[in-house]
């Protein structure tokens, strides 16, 4: 935080992401619970140096984090409120709750695994070339950023399933993509949502 990165350290840390998508070992979970590990890990290298930056990235563990779809839309509807807040008032939404607890618990956690893949894939484009990495202070707000769009796929993952009435499939999970992408890229203020999330680097 607070140091900008040059072309290499960040195409380093960039590859490096991407790499954990692509892990097979990994649950989409699991990538930014390791993400967010090797950020911290890597945010604290001194002295603060190109080489010294990619130096630590590949001494990261090889080894990931496990951790599990969450129990409930909590945090995801948290990540949710933040990506609304950066909306421009006239583009505001209104907010559409109603039921997603029982949708996600009842059509999307039982299946979420089964979309480990495209899921992974999706937290993959989020890690390349992202916007969050001009506009955010730091790597762990890159990670936060990546994180927040997956919570927004769980959240309309659950509105599709309430709206058709069944559980996740391919259909309904490619328009949570959609969904999910039109309120990070296209309604919300990129600058404003980074500086909210840049206050993980605190």
């Amino acid at each position: 935080p607070g140091v900008l990165a040059d072309p290499a350290s960040y195409a380093a840390w960039e590859k490096h992401m991407v790499a954990r998508c692509v892990d097979a070992e990994l649950s989409p979970e699991s990538v930014i619970a390791t993400l967010a590990r090797d950020a911290r890990m890597v945010r604290v290298v001194q002295p603060v140096s190109s080489e010294s930056i990619s130096r630590a990235i590949v001494r990261l563990p090889a080894r990931g984090i496990a951790a599990d779809p969450p129990e409930t839309l909590e945090s995801s509807l948290a990540h949710l409120a933040d990506v609304i807040a950066s909306v421009p008032e006239e583009w505001r939404p209104e907010p559409d709750t109603r039921g997603l607890d029982a949708a996600y618990a009842r059509g999307v956690r039982p299946f979420w695994s089964d979309w480990n893949a495209p899921l992974k894939r999706y937290l993959a484009a989020k890690a390349f070339a992202s916007w969050t990495a001009y506009q955010g202070r730091g790597f762990l707000t890159i990670v936060h950023g990546i994180d927040a769009a997956l919570a927004l796929v769980r959240v309309e993952a659950a509105r599709q399933c309430r709206a058709a009435r069944r559980s996740l499939d391919a259909a309904l999970l490619q328009e949570a993509f959609r969904q999910a992408d039109f309120a990070l890229n296209h309604l919300a203020a990129g600058d404003e949502l980074a500086e909210r999330w840049s206050k993980v680097e605190a």
